[in-house]
């Protein structure tokens, strides 16, 4: 690989990796404060970098909380391509509560932001999450609409939503500190859906 090759992949990957430490600290910024009382200056203390740095991340509040949401949707969605046709129904649901738990978990603030201030997008910010939104929830639908019987065929819509009541409330009782390690609240829920949903 050539010199200035190098400089770029190197540049590239700094920039991303301040960019995600900026999204973070926006998350837990908006989580504590709200997306419309939170200032683009809290965001600035939280996260050590300068208004003026700030600005080469992103030019608006708006685009930053999209920024925080894509973000989410896509380190979830990108997971879920290791699903394998060959898993069998109960696995992969069992995987998608697990990548779904794992995830927001270890990013509480960015669950909080997803849950309550996705609305305060407009335009085209609001489009696109509310796509990402769709595609997450159809992945769901169509893992629980495989392999049911005609005997007990249950609607994959409604159990969908409320599989994501069951795992979207996690962050207002989940404490590292106080509760069990992720995979064990997992095989929990895990166990509660799919006795209801499967048996």
């Amino acid at each position: 690989m050539k010199k200035a090759a190098i400089k770029r992949t190197e540049k590239s990957e700094r920039y991303d990796l301040k960019l995600k430490e900026i999204l973070h600290a926006a998350a837990q910024v908006f989580a504590e404060k709200g997306f419309h009382k939170a200032s683009v200056r809290d965001v600035s203390r939280a996260s050590g970098a300068s208004l003026a740095g700030l600005y080469y991340y992103f030019q608006t509040k708006e685009e930053l909380l999209f920024l925080i949401l894509e973000n989410a949707f896509d380190s979830v969605l990108e997971n879920l391509d290791t699903l394998s046709n060959q898993m069998e129904t109960s696995d992969k649901i069992r995987f998608f509560i697990h990548n779904h738990l794992r995830y927001f978990v270890e990013n509480l603030a960015e669950m909080k932001v997803v849950s309550h201030e996705s609305d305060a997008l407009t335009g085209v910010y609001s489009q696109k999450i509310q796509e990402k939104k769709r595609a997450y929830f159809r992945k769901l639908v169509q893992i629980l609409n495989e392999n049911q019987s005609r005997r007990r065929r249950l609607d994959p819509r409604l159990a969908a939503l409320a599989l994501f009541g069951m795992v979207n409330w996690v962050y207002t009782w989940y404490d590292p500190q106080r509760n069990k390690k992720i995979e064990e609240v997992s095989n929990t829920l895990s166990e509660i859906f799919l006795r209801g949903y499967l048996k």
